[in-house]
């Protein structure tokens, strides 16, 4: 089983869930949510692999950008996009799985991300170009599917 919540879930506040009311802050909703997908599996006595795979983080000023970073740090300066946000919220996923008995994997692909600004299509800071570093992903991915088994 596979989850990514990415960054489009943060922009979400025109649906009730939980009991949340309209325009509540998906920051608000993610814990519980995390938490109600623990129980669904918990409750179906669910006996397969869990992996969580991390958001990659938007490169500011990635027009500009003419090579990888060497420093992973510089891009927590400017965060006009909320691009963290997604980053400081799935540590809930380690945390509720990780006390389980679900067999649980974290791939954590931001810090990797965020080392390739010019990987990035003129214009658009988040997204990446095909072929490219995604593909880098999905291998990271097939080797610890692969591996787990």
């Amino acid at each position: 089983l596979l989850f990514s919540v990415g960054h489009h879930f943060w922009k979400e506040k025109n649906f009730k869930s939980n009991g949340f009311p309209l325009q509540t802050s998906a920051m608000l909703k993610y814990p519980v949510m995390v938490r109600n997908v623990y129980l669904y599996l918990q409750d179906i006595s669910f006996t397969g692999n869990v992996f969580f795979i991390s958001a990659p983080i938007g490169a500011q000023n990635c027009d500009s950008a003419e090579g990888p970073l060497t420093n992973t740090t510089d891009f927590t300066e400017s965060d006009k996009w909320h691009w963290l946000d997604s980053s400081k919220n799935e540590k809930y996923w380690v945390d509720i799985f990780s006390d389980s008995n679900i067999s649980f994997y974290f791939l954590n692909i931001s810090r990797f991300a965020i080392s390739r600004p010019d990987a990035h299509p003129k214009g658009d800071c988040l997204h990446y170009c095909l072929p490219g570093i995604p593909d880098i992903f999905i291998n990271f991915l097939a080797n610890l599917i692969k591996y787990q088994e």
